[in-house]
């Protein structure tokens, strides 16, 4: 959790607790969090001595400061120091999973947001996400059909690709995949990566593909021959 950042949720101004709160503890609420942060021990705070010295404030102005956030439960007493609750939980970073559904709703705003700029009406807009809902579903039907069952994980998987390759071209590298009775979705990524880099007329990368390699990738891993080539250890030098 240590890092030079510090997440500050946006529903504290919705909160009554914080706007009852002095000027000094609003200001120290703040403080406390950016120190919790340096010290890095899960929202527990060092020694109020400690405190005072980061801040530069004395310990008679954080004492008052800490009454008035122990009344709002802001701050707990755990035994031998003051803890931020649920410091750590709400300052661990986001799963990867659901910045890749922020990124595509910020996205797909700013789509709707240029179309609309660009004069198209909303019954065309709306004829456009009914046609995208369709490759999608295709696209789920496909996977769920010849690869395996559909899940929440395979779903993102999915939507990432959708959100960076043709349609046409993830429903072609599925009906490969299971040309060579890959099916899994590891190999259906390898097989776009390879199009988005060599074109779609040179596949030759995948279906040369030594039999340990395909083999790997039948199983969802890596190719040896690729770990091997990143760490150098192919290097005739």
């Amino acid at each position: 959790m240590a890092g030079y950042w510090l997440k500050l949720y946006t529903e504290i101004l919705d909160d009554p607790k914080y706007f009852r709160l002095s000027d000094n503890a609003k200001l120290g609420m703040i403080e406390l969090m950016v120190v919790a942060k340096k010290a890095n021990l899960d929202g527990r705070l060092p020694l109020m001595c400690d405190v005072s010295f980061f801040t530069r404030r004395s310990n008679e102005w954080w004492e008052i400061v800490y009454n008035e956030l122990l009344e709002i439960k802001f701050l707990e007493f755990h035994g031998d120091c003051y803890v931020i609750r649920k410091f750590s939980e709400r300052q661990k970073p986001v799963p990867a999973t659901e910045r890749s559904r922020q990124h595509r709703i910020v996205k797909q705003s700013c789509n709707e947001y240029a179309t609309k700029r660009d004069g198209e009406t909303e019954a065309e807009t709306d004829t456009e996400s009914e046609e995208k809902q369709k490759e999608t579903a295709a696209i789920y039907s496909s996977y769920q059909n010849n690869i395996t069952m559909l899940t929440s994980k395979s779903r993102d998987y999915i939507n990432d690709a959708i959100d960076e390759y043709p349609h046409q071209w993830i429903l072609d590298a599925i009906n490969e995949a299971v040309k060579y009775n890959a099916r899994n979705w590891a190999y259906v990524e390898k097989i776009l990566k390879n199009w988005q880099t060599k074109g779609r007329g040179d596949n030759k990368p995948i279906d040369k593909m030594n039999d340990f390699d395909r083999e790997m990738l039948r199983r969802g891993l890596r190719p040896a021959s690729e770990v091997i080539e990143e760490m150098g250890l192919n290097d005739k030098d």
